[in-house]
């Protein structure tokens, strides 16, 4: 095959490469929330209520999938770890939780793909009441990574909670 060596032939090239290259730094600069975190009480807004945020997550992310694991203190204080996986196209995830409750959740990057918001539905059964429980968690991380702040609003029958969780990335 023979390369033409006009200018057309030069500036379509050069095009191509300079649209690749834009196409890939802005796949580049989707933020990146992987790593471990510790809550940081002092900066964090939680309200008034019996929900108990994760005191550490850790949170895996590849192209495709967010995997969080929050490490969690129980109403009888013990410790447990609720493991939850999103998937980072738009699609429904579902992920079970405590007392085997299932949620649907949608996770979706803003325009500027600095944000992941994630839309969650619960509904859950208790003496043959069911309940549903919707929350919006607005995730972000700061430029160099080491603070992850979760923006959450929760919608109960008993009304609409909001928290801002600020974690501080393990040293």
């Amino acid at each position: 095959m023979k390369i033409l060596k006009t200018p057309k032939t030069s500036l379509a090239l050069m095009a191509l490469f300079l649209g690749l290259t834009v196409s890939m730094t802005g796949y580049a600069q989707k933020a990146n929330f992987a790593g471990n975190f510790k809550l940081n009480e002092g900066k964090s807004t939680m309200g008034e209520g019996r929900m108990r945020p994760a005191f550490q997550l850790t949170v895996t992310q590849d192209i495709n999938t967010l995997s969080v694991d929050r490490k969690i203190v129980g109403f009888n204080g013990e410790e447990r770890i609720q493991s939850e996986k999103f998937s980072l196209d738009g699609k429904v995830s579902e992920n079970t939780g405590f007392m085997n409750r299932v949620s649907k959740s949608t996770a979706n990057w803003s325009a500027d793909q600095e944000t992941l918001t994630i839309n969650t539905t619960s509904v859950f059964t208790r003496d043959g009441q069911s309940t549903e429980i919707t929350s919006t968690e607005v995730w972000s991380i700061s430029a160099d990574g080491a603070v992850l702040t979760i923006e959450l609003t929760r919608e109960t029958p008993m009304g609409e909670t909001k928290l801002k969780l600020v974690y501080d990335k393990a040293k």
